[in-house]
């Protein structure tokens, strides 16, 4: 029996999915080629449209993200600055959660600012069809703002495909896992069920929001002491599902010396021989502080 083709439609309930304020926008206004239109109580995408959404990342959410995800770096914790992974999740996970059918392939991220706790956070995702040639699907170009600053530019780009589910028995589900990733969702303002119900029943499998999020943390553990600010993240984002019947391996590949500029680290998160993600990051090292200050003071000067 043929699967039905994917779908393109945005429902209701998954607009609701977002705990801050979420809006839709169809990018061709009024043209004779619109990008959204009204079929059967939802919203089909049949052209390029955007995604905006406008949230407060409080230092109880950012905490609560880097708990889950496993982040130690303290400037995240007893400082004022969000996760750079937090970001990353925001962009993978709003497409996730609005567009199950949309398989998410890469995710290119840099982080052109330092954002801070308690002040607003603009965020927007232009959505194109993609390009011709290359297989059905979306290329999302994001931008993150605060205040009167680009905090970060991202392209996200996936292809059309039947969403497919893991069902595993409860017995094999890794609880404390699945509460990590429960937080993150929560974290990031986003119903956690927009990931774990699909239309064909429960999906016990890691989303891809939470697995991006994952190499920050073991970054900063294994640089000791040595590793700054997030500065780009490069990541293959492969069709691979990793179940929730036990913690992801990350892996990352450390150059021979810690270098002043920047340094390079290869990532990879899998599960055994599975692969779901592999790319490599930028990291500023040790003026982070210097950065992060500058930063500070030019806003306290407003």
């Amino acid at each position: 029996m043929d699967r039905p083709p994917p779908s393109r439609a945005i429902s209701g309930r998954r607009l609701e999915a977002f705990a801050d304020l979420t809006i839709l926008r169809d990018r061709s206004g009024r043209g004779l080629r619109p990008g959204l239109r009204m079929a059967g109580g939802a919203v089909e995408v049949d052209g390029a449209f955007e995604v905006r959404r406008r949230l407060v990342p409080t230092r109880a959410r950012g905490v609560r993200f880097a708990e889950a995800t496993g982040d130690p770096n303290p400037i995240h914790r007893e400082g004022d600055v969000v996760p750079g992974a937090f970001l990353a999740a925001q962009v993978v996970g709003t497409f996730e959660a609005l567009l199950p059918d949309l398989r998410p392939e890469s995710l290119r991220i840099s982080f052109t600012g330092v954002t801070f706790y308690e002040r607003p956070l603009r965020l927007r995702l232009r959505a194109e069809p993609a390009p011709p040639g290359a297989p059905a699907g979306l290329r999302v170009v994001a931008d993150a703002w605060q205040d009167d600053r680009r905090v970060a530019d991202a392209v996200l780009e996936g292809s059309w495909a039947r969403a497919e589910r893991v069902a595993l028995p409860l017995e094999r589900v890794d609880t404390a896992w699945l509460g990590r990733v429960v937080e993150s969702f929560d974290a990031l303002g986003i119903d956690p069920r927009s990931w774990l119900e699909k239309d064909a029943g429960p999906d016990l499998s890691y989303p891809l929001s939470f697995l991006v999020a994952l190499p920050s943390g073991t970054m900063v553990r294994r640089l000791e002491g040595d590793g700054g600010l997030l500065n780009r993240l490069t990541l293959e984002l492969h069709h691979t599902k990793l179940p929730l019947a036990g913690p992801p391996e990350v892996d990352v590949e450390l150059p021979s010396r810690i270098r002043q500029s920047f340094t390079r680290i290869l990532t990879l998160v899998k599960e055994g021989v599975q692969t779901a993600i592999r790319g490599t990051a930028l990291v500023l090292p040790r003026p982070a502080f210097d950065v992060v200050e500058a930063q500070r003071l030019g806003l306290a000067r407003r």
